[in-house]
């Protein structure tokens, strides 16, 4: 059987050819829709990246200052322990509880009485 010179056979292969076409340019476009997303995506994480970068030297900047201040709070520390062999005499397993003078300065003496074996120290 035939249509204005085609047969029924040629009439469906155009409309199988022309449904692919159709096919392919909708996937086309549904393609580029996708690519649209995907780049937006893209743009967001690099975006997003030089802000965690930013971030990031900040945060390197302040941990290199909290080292400079560590190492300067450490060279304090040991200038004060030197100084304070140097001018103060430090007694260590020897407990006291108190705040008043006296009774530091009797428990000095008779630890020093006790593990030294000297005479009274203050007077």
């Amino acid at each position: 059987m035939s249509i204005e010179g085609k047969s029924l056979r040629d009439s469906d292969d155009y409309s199988t050819d022309e449904n692919t076409r159709k096919r392919r340019a909708f996937e086309e476009m549904e393609g580029r829709e996708d690519q649209k997303v995907f780049n937006k995506e893209i743009n967001h994480l690099k975006e997003e990246n030089e802000k965690l970068k930013k971030e990031n030297n900040i945060i390197k900047k302040e941990l290199t200052n909290i080292k400079k201040e560590l190492v300067d709070v450490k060279n304090e520390m040991n200038w004060i322990e030197k100084d304070k062999k140097k001018n103060r005499v430090v007694v260590k397993g020897l407990q006291i509880n108190t705040s008043d003078t006296e009774v530091m300065k009797n428990s000095i003496n008779n630890f020093i009485k006790e593990h030294l074996k000297i005479g009274k120290v203050y007077k």
